[in-house]
């Protein structure tokens, strides 16, 4: 039997895994008594969620398939396995479970790495390839630098903004780093919103937004499932900002409303089992005191039969999650807006596509008299 505990990979006589990927991780791994290849993976916070993200290769000198066992320590993995010959094309593997275990079989190209992953990785380098692809087409775009991560990496967003608006859509995404199918809605509503439509046209001679598609680099860099690099959950600590990146998000919105800026709405981009989405009350103090239930009526109205909008309100004052610190420091609605972990892609496109039109039309509908700001 082989064991290992090595951070970028073990192998065998065989076969060979490695995890020094973008978004890299795959925990312990060993060769158990039936031939098949154990990977363990740690769990980073088992009182929220005890399953963790898993992104590895695998190298064969054979052509054979390759066995695989998941185990979390007594937990179900949560992602299902897909794999890829190229690091592009992603498709899902066929799998069972059996002892809070997950057996999937991997396709063997004799020296060629094969990869494996929870879902289809959206690294680093992805969100600035996109950013660069948006500069191309979109030059009425300003792409900034907020600061640095812990590690020191980039933290990097973009406004579209006009001196004569005051008024500002914040969307955030990538607090916590394998939640893909919300990764990809973000990319997705924010291209139907830059998209020129008249719907669009209206919207930006009123409004200005801020995107922050990815917060959290380090995490995304290291495979992590919540936490930052310093083992803390960024949706945890937008009360305390113990965090580098929670704090420049922070004072980036102060430096808009010093100027005489409104943050008038956020979306926030998640993942979970399904899709839902996590609204203050009703009832909370917040001006309009119906935007929320409008917008996802109207998204209710427009996916009819396709789409049923789920709502799930809260209120959490001493958790620091971020909707919570948008609604009480501005007295303005915030939204989680979760994702499947299996919505299908196209569904995840046309649901994000419908709530950025839904949303524009919504929010024009108010009047700027109508938004109560905390000054």
């Amino acid at each position: 039997m082989f064991l290992s505990t090595a951070v970028f990979g073990c192998d065998f006589e065989q076969v060979s895994f490695s995890d020094a990927l973008p978004m890299g991780r795959m925990g312990q791994c060993e060769q158990t008594a039936d031939g098949r290849y154990q990977l363990t993976l740690e769990p980073e916070n088992t009182s929220i969620n005890p399953s963790p993200w898993y992104h590895f290769g695998v190298t064969s000198n054979q052509s054979d398939s390759i066995p695989v066992t998941l185990a979390v320590n007594g937990y179900l993995p949560r992602y299902l396995p897909k794999y890829s010959s190229d690091g592009i094309h992603w498709q899902s593997l066929p799998f069972d479970t059996a002892d809070n275990k997950v057996m999937f079989d991997v396709p063997g190209v004799a020296g060629k790495m094969v990869y494996v992953a929870g879902q289809h990785p959206i690294g680093n380098q992805d969100y600035i390839e996109w950013q660069k692809a948006l500069a191309r087409t979109h030059n009425e775009l300003e792409f900034i630098v907020l600061g640095k991560s812990k590690q020191g990496k980039d933290i990097h967003a973009f406004t579209r903004h006009q001196a004569d608006n005051n008024e500002w859509l914040v969307v955030l995404g990538r607090q916590h780093p394998p939640e893909i199918t919300g990764a990809q809605a973000l990319l997705d509503f924010s291209e139907e919103i830059l998209q020129e439509s008249p719907l669009s046209h209206r919207f930006f001679n009123r409004f200005n937004v801020l995107w922050i598609p990815n917060i959290n680099p380090d995490g995304v860099a290291a495979g992590n499932w919540r936490h930052t690099s310093e083992d803390q959950d960024l949706n945890r600590d937008w009360n305390k900002f113990t965090q580098v990146e929670s704090r420049l998000v922070k004072e980036k919105l102060k430096a808009i409303t010093d100027k005489g800026g409104k943050i008038v709405f956020s979306v926030d981009f998640h993942s979970t089992y399904y899709d839902v989405f996590y609204t203050m009350p009703e009832g909370y103090e917040l001006a309009p005191k119906n935007l929320t239930s409008s917008w996802l009526k109207d998204l209710q109205d427009y996916t009819n039969g396709i789409f049923k909008v789920t709502i799930k309100p809260g209120s959490n004052p001493d958790n620091g999650v971020y909707k919570q610190f948008i609604a009480d420091t501005y007295k303005v609605p915030a939204i989680t807006y979760e994702v499947g972990d299996n919505t299908p892609r196209e569904k995840v496109r046309y649901i994000a596509t419908a709530a950025a039109k839904t949303l524009m039309t919504s929010m024009l509908s108010y009047a700027p008299e109508e938004y109560h700001y905390v000054e």
